[in-house]
């Protein structure tokens, strides 16, 4: 498992370089991956248990969850109408 965490680790940062050096911008999403990646990794080395990195998708999903329920629950709109097609607007008589 440790070898796994350090490729996995390794991984991550040369995704974040080839990001960078392709387009010179790093997307916020790899970017809050590759800490959660860092972080947790470092835990599963510093305590020799896989639990920390087996711990990272769950949080990191939580992150993501919680930011788009964020973002939702500040929209204009209220919930329910934005998932309805009332909220679509299509043209009149032309095919969707």
């Amino acid at each position: 498992m440790l070898t796994a965490t350090a490729v996995l680790m390794a991984a991550v940062v040369v995704a974040l370089v080839a990001s960078w050096v392709l387009t010179k911008h790093v997307p916020i999403m790899p970017v809050v991956t590759a800490v959660a990646v860092l972080f947790f990794g470092g835990l599963t080395f510093i305590f020799r248990t896989r639990r920390f990195i087996q711990l990272k998708p769950t949080i990191v999903n939580c992150l993501f969850g919680g930011a788009l329920l964020g973002g939702l629950a500040s929209a204009n709109c209220s919930c329910p109408s934005r998932w309805t097609a009332s909220c679509i607007s299509t043209k009149k008589g032309g095919a969707n």
